[in-house]
């Protein structure tokens, strides 16, 4: 937000960010209907920059630049110097036109093929983190959180297109739904291709995890390949490995390891493994 006069920053700090409000309603094309979603997002967060004039406000929830959006900040206004105040009544909300988005629907069905009411579902996207040791890298991190209706249906009114700048495969977005009642959880990865596109994406709720399975090769001449847990694979290079478990599940972070050149990837989960021998220390 960019305003006439500068904000008041101490009396800013008092300033509830819950009590901002932002209206939503989104239409698009869906099938032979009509996708219609009306959702509030509330503030998260609120911050001013270097210049006193501008004020960002984060919300709990991603915004669609193809919905009708609204602003309202709270009864008291905007602190302004002076001891001045500014109430924003609702005013619309400018999308710039490069930003694109559409809409993902579906159901979560549990192990037995029957919906699951009031699963909860999680929207994972990626996004280029700056690091002045490597350079850029790809983070996925949670964007969006909805819970399902008593029937398992779900819609995440905010998924981005992503443009041609972003690698194919990190273009994708995951989904990850979470059955409150087992505890059991699912995902599955798809993408939006088309500006104001509707997406349908059912997300399965696996029974349990995998315990038991071990792989063992007695020759490392070719690198590992251990499935732990179905449709997630992981490529061990170590040839000093014997067996991997899948005791314990990866998760939805990944990063990488790096020293003087050398990286590695990693990530926030690893199963049970077995080695032959290690090093400790140092070895001429």
């Amino acid at each position: 937000m960019l305003l006439s006069q500068p904000v008041d920053n101490a009396a800013l700090e008092e300033s509830d960010p819950e009590a901002w409000l932002v209206t939503s309603r989104l239409d698009l094309p869906d099938g032979a209907g009509r996708l219609v979603v009306d959702r509030d997002r509330r503030g998260e967060s609120l911050v001013t920059q270097d210049d006193s004039h501008f004020l960002v406000l984060g919300c709990d929830a991603p915004l669609n630049p193809h919905a009708t959006l609204e602003l309202s900040s709270p009864a008291a206004g905007v602190p302004l110097l002076g001891g001045r105040t500014f109430p924003i009544q609702p005013v619309p909300i400018s999308i710039p036109p490069d930003a694109a988005g559409g809409a993902v629907r579906g159901v979560v069905i549990g192990p037995s093929g029957v919906a699951v009411p009031g699963a909860v579902v999680e929207l994972y996207e990626s996004d280029s983190v700056e690091s002045g040791l490597d350079g850029a890298s790809w983070v996925l991190h949670r964007v969006d959180r909805v819970t399902a209706d008593a029937s398992g249906a779900f819609v995440l009114d905010a998924v981005r297109v992503r443009d041609a700048s972003v690698p194919p495969e990190r273009a994708t977005f995951l989904l990850r739904a979470l059955d409150p009642v087992s505890g059991h959880d699912g995902r599955a990865i798809s993408r939006l291709t088309l500006p104001g596109s509707v997406r349908v994406v059912n997300v399965v709720v696996h029974r349990a995890r995998q315990r038991a399975l071990l792989l063992h090769s007695p020759a490392f001449e070719k690198p590992l390949i251990a499935r732990v847990r179905p449709h997630v694979v992981v490529d061990v290079v170590e040839k000093r490995l014997v067996r991997v478990g899948s005791d314990l599940a990866f998760g939805l972070q990944t990063g990488t390891c790096s020293k003087e050149g050398q990286d590695v990837p990693v990530n926030d989960g690893c199963p049970t493994m077995k080695i032959s021998r290690m090093t400790v220390g140092g070895r001429r």
